[in-house]
């Protein structure tokens, strides 16, 4: 099992118009085209700028794809709010 240990960003973080570019990117890519292989792609890299542990982007982006769906909207919940999941503010598992 490997445990994905992500950050959240504040406005104050640098990189603040880079998040923003990038969820723009995935959420247009969603309301125009729907659902496809290059959403997910969009998806995963916006996930991973948040992602500090596996420390490898390849590891975490292999976690990612072994999250369930609850990790992700848990991950994309914590994202949108501003706040961790309260069960487990810093850490989600995948097998």
């Amino acid at each position: 099992m490997t445990e994905i240990v992500f950050e959240l960003a504040t406005d104050q973080d640098p990189g603040f118009l880079r998040r923003v570019i990038k969820a723009r990117d995935f959420l247009d890519k969603l309301h125009e085209q729907g659902i496809d292989m290059d959403y997910y792609e969009k998806l995963i890299d916006f996930l991973l700028g948040f992602i500090t542990e596996p420390g490898n982007k390849e590891e975490a982006r292999e976690a990612l794809l072994d999250a369930s769906r609850e990790q992700y909207q848990d991950l994309l919940n914590a994202i949108i709010t501003g706040k961790a999941n309260p069960i487990s503010p810093k850490a989600i598992e995948t097998s």
